[in-house]
């Protein structure tokens, strides 16, 4: 099943001076006042007007000098050309390569999602099942779920070297860059849970010691959070010194805080093992707002991507919030996903499953968006859409 309300473009069309773009964005145009016909791939606004996708006539009164084309969203799977079957858990991209990891010690590189390779200095080296993957400021960061206490650590994403954070009775699983710093947050099963930062992946120094398990973090330029198992959040202001603060809800039947995201309108949103999630516009409310996205099931991943939050529940249904009250089933997969990510420098979001299902997916801009404004001659009569 395909992903509700996302599509594919369709070719624009149409003959005779012309100006044709390529989107998304915003641009520059030079239109006298005149009869136009236009033909758009996504929806456009031109000369303040938005337009759905598709061919309309407009008979413009001034000039127009600007437009901009949206980009919309399209679901493209893709399935690497591995055979193996461990779980992929994350994914990482510097610009050029992409790098996956995921359960014992897998890790492959590529250029293009599809061809993939081992990655020889990293897979089978670590000695651990990765959890995770970073690329910030010219460095690589994997960490992992096995209690070694360290992280592997690359330059180039071809050599790698193992960096220890912690004492070998705590695990890596989350690595991440916040306020200049590369951060790592885990623990295990008997609860020996750590909050570390470095100024370069090397030398590392914890700043809290929780006494439960974390489960995710969030961060953006101004604070960055963990989430525990007895619904308390560690967050860390930008700009505080690594001081780490906390915050606990009171509402005993939210269970694990899994995952913490942010909306564009500024509401956090947190997902649960209960089935619910919960939400409230600062980290330092005790009380949130609860509420049952679907009807049951555990709300595992989520994230903050195109100003919602979009979660994957363990039995896959795919929703989103922009507010953390109102949700929308996006697609029901009927299958349990092992990781979604966001790439920032490609605007992507991508949900893993195994190295080698052909049920991973991206979600990012169409590759074909295009506008076409045509001249055209007397008077139009067709309705604006």
């Amino acid at each position: 099943m395909g992903v509700r309300g996302f599509k594919r473009a369709a070719a624009a069309s149409g003959g005779g001076e012309s100006t044709n773009l390529g989107g998304p964005g915003d641009f520059t145009l030079s239109l006298a006042a005149g009869a136009y016909k236009m033909n758009n791939s996504h929806t456009t606004t031109l000369g303040g007007i938005d337009y759905s996708a598709g061919e309309h006539f407009i008979n413009a009164g001034a000039e127009i000098t600007s437009a901009s084309l949206t980009g919309e969203l399209a679901q493209t799977f893709f399935t690497p050309n591995v055979s193996d079957t461990d779980l992929a858990r994350d994914v990482a991209y510097d610009g050029t390569t992409y790098i996956m990891v995921g359960n014992n010690s897998s890790a492959y590189y590529s250029t293009d999602k599809i061809n993939w390779t081992v990655l020889s200095g990293l897979d089978g080296q670590a000695g651990m099942s990765l959890k995770s993957i970073m690329y910030a400021d010219g460095v690589w960061l994997v960490g992992g779920y096995t209690e070694n206490g360290q992280v592997w650590r690359s330059t180039d994403g071809v050599s790698w070297n193992n960096h220890t954070v912690v004492d070998t009775s705590k695990s890596t699983k989350f690595v991440f860059y916040f306020d200049g710093q590369y951060w790592c947050a885990g623990g295990n099963g008997g609860y020996g849970v750590h909050l570390s930062k470095s100024p370069d992946g090397i030398s590392w120094t914890t700043i809290a010691t929780p006494s439960t398990r974390v489960w995710g973090f969030y961060a953006d330029d101004d604070v960055m959070a963990i989430t525990l198992d007895d619904r308390k959040i560690y967050y860390v202001l930008a700009n505080d010194g690594g001081h780490a603060q906390v915050t606990t809800s009171s509402d005993n039947a939210l269970g694990i805080c899994y995952s913490l995201s942010k909306t564009a309108s500024g509401v956090f949103v947190i997902t649960t093992n209960s089935g619910y999630a919960t939400y409230s516009t600062s980290l330092t409310n005790t009380s949130w707002t609860k509420v049952r996205p679907i009807p049951s099931g555990t709300l595992e991943f989520g994230i903050g991507f195109r100003g919602k939050v979009w979660v994957l529940s363990t039995a896959g249904d795919f929703i989103s919030t922009s507010d953390g009250a109102t949700w929308t089933l996006e697609d029901d997969f009927q299958r349990e996903y092992r990781g979604l990510t966001k790439l920032e420098s490609t605007n992507e979001l991508i949900a893993l499953n195994s190295f080698n299902s052909t049920t991973n997916f991206i979600l990012g801009d169409l590759p074909d968006s295009s506008l076409a404004i045509i001249s055209t001659l007397g008077e139009v009569t067709q309705p604006n859409a």
